[in-house]
């Protein structure tokens, strides 16, 4: 376990998000956000693939 989780503001911080933001996530899924950061640069992938030959 990380010694993170043993901080009180940590413990505070984690009882927050249990009792309030999770249940009005919950009730309003429409508001969430979801960002993707996986972000590839074309220049770094190959051009072409591998296979079998045939």
């Amino acid at each position: 376990m990380a010694a993170e989780c043993a901080r009180a503001d940590v413990r505070d911080e984690r009882r927050v998000w249990h009792t309030h933001r999770q249940p009005s996530m919950r009730e309003q899924p429409h508001r969430l956000i979801f960002l993707d950061e996986t972000y590839v640069n074309t220049k770094m992938t190959r051009l072409r693939g591998r296979s079998r030959w045939g």
